[in-house]
């Protein structure tokens, strides 16, 4: 049997190196299947050990039943393993048929058992096993187990070749080949299982990748990754960008700086950092974004900088989230407790004169002081004429209050330009004569524009300016209400000018402030609250429109403002209304 001890040698090679292997993989990956495999294979290389010890020197019941032992638990560790790879769970004979095994060898070795009879169960019972093993694997759906039928097929012969060496063991003509036909299987069984995790490996990573992307494309944030080697370049864009920013997913892989380009931070940084650098700086970062379409968003931003085994920054990846309401929302409340601070503080300091001056009307009436009846009624109507002021104070501030916390409804309506024209002309021109100031209202003319406003609101932003220019405009005067159509920006231009005194340029920017008076005691003596124009501000803005003063100190004022015209698209639903 020359052939024998050099076929040993080899398979014991073979089971030590797959033994090493699959601890390799083991160390790696930390699976306990790919251990008991490994441990598995080891016990298969001691059998081969035994059997060399075994045929060099003297055979001794030790050496027998280490043989004998190693070849059942080998077994036993490699469907075990299997097992623990297809998520099942093993039978329960297996461990069970071991233990009676076990028992059995050593039973049949200590008492000197005809080796025909002890060697029957102890091969059949492993190779059942085995055989039983590649069913399992083969009753499983592909999906659990990729390349499964090699597998199968070698547990199947393995557990067949197993069974029959009690018979063909006694033919010496097979024994060359029947150790042989073991070495194959073997070898065939110890790469099928690695080749089955490997695949499976790249399965659950596909999988993982396949749930990722659904994940991130189905994300309402949007998530990228920004590689910063030699060509930076953003390698991965979620779909969710073009609903954020409005670019579709192609030109940001077109144009690497367009991320970069479209926003601008919440703070200012050095000019020695660039926002790429800055990304890698600060992993929470508040930005406000560009649309294509030109409109700005608010977007919240969580990156990671990306390292490579040197420590290397090799790239950026990062969540951004679109934040405009939230940060609307945020700046509404403090805009509330601005206007409530504002307003508590501009009670306390706008009333305080004004009841001062009652309480000691009051006390020189209850004191006796005043005693002609002249003078009482005289005190009496002083009195009343500052309760009718601060009656106008308070309706005055609880108004804009009302109107800079939005707790006022519009009503808006759609109107015909030459609807609106003509209710200034009828309304304002009589009041302005009245005051013996000239008025010249442009003639109004029929045209389609229409506008969307709260006709009530912007009578009460006329009466504002028009009260006011006729304040401050002497006696023969003029007042002139114009208007135009801005057509590139779709706007109605209204301008209310006056020949009053005009107003200094250091006023002009605080001329809308509440309670800002560029002239105190000409503004005192005419009895106005301070908080007319503050209101005119906040109605105008409420229409989405823009307000603000031309002034020439000596020649006079001009009010200006302006209100979007509807679009072509709300004109044909309006139409479909009025017909």
């Amino acid at each position: 049997m020359t052939w024998f001890i050099p076929s040993e040698i080899a398979q014991l090679s073979m089971d030590v190196i797959l033994s090493l292997v699959f601890l390799y993989l083991y160390l790696n990956d930390r699976k306990s299947y790919i251990l008991v495999w490994s441990i598995g294979w080891g016990v298969w290389s001691l059998k081969y050990f035994f059997e060399i010890l075994l045929y060099l020197g003297n055979p001794t019941k030790f050496l027998e039943i280490a043989t004998l032992l190693c070849w059942l638990f080998g077994s036993f560790l490699l469907a075990y393993g299997t097992f623990i790879f297809i998520n099942k769970k093993i039978p329960k004979y297996f461990s069970l048929g071991t233990l009676i095994t076990s028992i059995w060898i050593l039973i049949s070795i200590v008492f000197n058992m005809d080796p025909i009879i002890y060697t029957i169960p102890i091969f059949m019972f492993p190779g059942t096993m085995y055989i039983w093993t590649g069913i399992v694997l083969l009753k499983l759906n592909k999906s659990h187990i990729p390349g499964k039928y090699i597998t199968v097929w070698a547990f199947l012969l393995g557990g067949i070749h197993l069974a029959d060496y009690p018979i063909l063991s006694r033919y010496p003509v097979f024994a060359p080949w029947g150790y042989l036909i073991a070495a194959i299987l073997s070898f065939i069984i110890g790469n099928s299982l690695m080749v089955a995790y490997y695949q499976k490996i790249r399965k659950d990573l596909s999988d993982s990748e396949s749930r990722f992307r659904l994940l991130a494309e189905n994300a309402q944030d949007m998530i990228f990754r920004y590689s910063l080697d030699n060509n930076p370049r953003m390698e991965y864009i979620s779909p969710a960008v073009e609903k954020i920013t409005g670019y579709p997913i192609g030109e940001f892989l077109i144009n690497p700086d367009l991320y970069f380009n479209i926003i601008e931070l919440d703070e200012e940084i050095p000019d020695s950092l660039s926002k790429k650098e800055l990304f890698i700086m600060q992993n929470e970062l508040l930005m406000k974004l560009t649309k294509k379409d030109g409109s700005t968003i608010w977007i919240e931003q969580h990156s990671t900088p990306i390292f490579d085994k040197k420590g290397n920054i090799i790239a950026i990846e990062g969540i951004s989230r679109d934040i405009t309401e939230r940060k609307t929302a945020e700046d509404e409340i403090i805009r509330l407790d601005k206007s409530r601070r504002s307003l508590l503080s501009n009670i306390s300091h706008e009333l305080k004169t004004p009841i001062t001056s009652i309480q000691g009307y009051i006390e020189a009436l209850l004191d006796n002081v005043i005693t002609e009846s002249e003078d009482i009624e005289f005190y009496l109507k002083l009195i009343h004429s500052r309760t009718l002021g601060l009656n106008r104070i308070i309706r005055d501030l609880f108004e804009l209050a009302r109107l800079e916390s939005r707790h006022i409804s519009f009503n808006f309506q759609p109107f015909f330009l030459t609807e609106l024209l003509n209710q200034i002309h009828n309304k304002y021109k009589t009041d302005i004569n009245h005051a013996g100031i000239n008025c010249i209202i442009e003639e109004t003319y029929s045209d389609s524009s229409r506008i969307s406003i709260d006709m009530d609101r912007i009578d009460q932003v006329f009466t504002n300016i028009i009260s006011n220019g006729i304040r401050y405009t002497p006696k023969n005067g003029t007042i002139t209400i114009s208007h135009r159509i801005i057509k590139e920006e779709n706007k109605l231009l209204f301008k209310i000018s006056d020949t009053g005194s005009g107003i200094e340029n250091e006023h002009i920017p605080h001329i809308f402030d509440r309670f800002y008076k560029a002239s105190k005691s000409r503004e005192s003596s005419r009895g106005n609250s301070g908080l007319g124009l503050a209101i005119t501000k906040e109605i105008v803005e409420a229409h989405k429109g823009d307000i603000w003063i031309e002034s020439i100190p000596g020649k006079g004022s001009t009010f200006c403002f302006t209100i979007p015209l509807l679009s072509d698209t709300t004109k044909k639903l309006v139409a479909n209304d009025f017909n």
